[in-house]
C-alpha cells in the first residue's frame, strides 16, 4: 500500500467516525420528533413543514407516501414522542403507519386528505386534527373545511392557523 491509498483508507475511517458520531449525538439530542409524509409524487411545501416541526419538535424526519415500513421502523426502534403530520396522499401513510407501530404518536395533523380516506383517528385514543380542501369536500371524519386555499398551498394554512 503506498501513501495514497493509506490515506484516503485513513480518511474513509475518519470521515465515517465523525459521521457515526454526529449522528448519535444528533439523535441523543431529539426527545421528540414531527414524522412528516409527502403526498403522491412527492407533492410538498418542505419550508411549511420545517416551521410546523420547529415549534413541536425536537427534531423532524419526512418520507414519501409510501415508505410505511421505514417510518414504522424508526417508531419502534426510536423511545422519544413523536407526532405524525401527512400532508395529501400521506394522510393514507398515517393510517397504515398506525396500524403497525408499537406506541401511539402524541398527535396527528392530515392536510388535504382525499374525501375517502379515513382520517376519524377517534378510536385511537389520539389528538388529532385534520384539514380539507376541495378534495376533502365530501369527507366523513371530523375535520376544518377550508374551501379558499389552494391544496397547494394548504401546509402554509396550517400554520398560520396554529399561530
Amino acid at each position: 500500500m503506498n501513501l495514497t491509498q493509506g490515506t484516503i483508507k485513513y480518511s474513509m475511517k475518519l470521515f465515517l467516525f465523525l459521521f457515526l458520531l454526529v449522528t448519535s449525538v444528533a439523535r441523543a439530542e431529539c426527545n421528540s420528533y414531527v414524522i412528516g409524509f409527502r403526498g403522491q409524487g412527492s407533492a410538498f411545501d418542505q419550508t411549511a413543514f420545517d416551521r410546523y416541526a420547529e415549534r413541536n419538535a425536537d427534531c423532524s424526519l419526512v418520507y414519501n407516501s409510501e415508505e410505511i415500513t421505514g417510518a414504522v421502523n424508526f417508531i419502534n426502534q426510536t423511545k422519544g414522542s413523536y407526532q405524525l403530520y401527512g400532508f395529501s396522499a400521506g394522510a393514507s401513510s398515517i393510517v397504515q403507519v398506525l396500524k403497525k407501530v408499537r406506541r401511539m404518536p402524541n398527535f396527528v395533523l392530515t392536510i388535504g386528505a382525499w374525501y375517502t380516506t379515513d382520517v376519524d383517528f377517534g378510536d385511537y385514543e389520539i389528538n388529532f386534527d385534520n384539514f380539507f380542501d376541495e378534495s376533502g369536500r365530501q369527507q366523513k371524519s371530523p375535520g376544518i373545511h377550508v374551501y379558499n386555499i389552494s391544496h397547494g398551498k394548504m401546509q402554509e394554512y396550517v400554520n398560520d392557523f396554529y399561530e
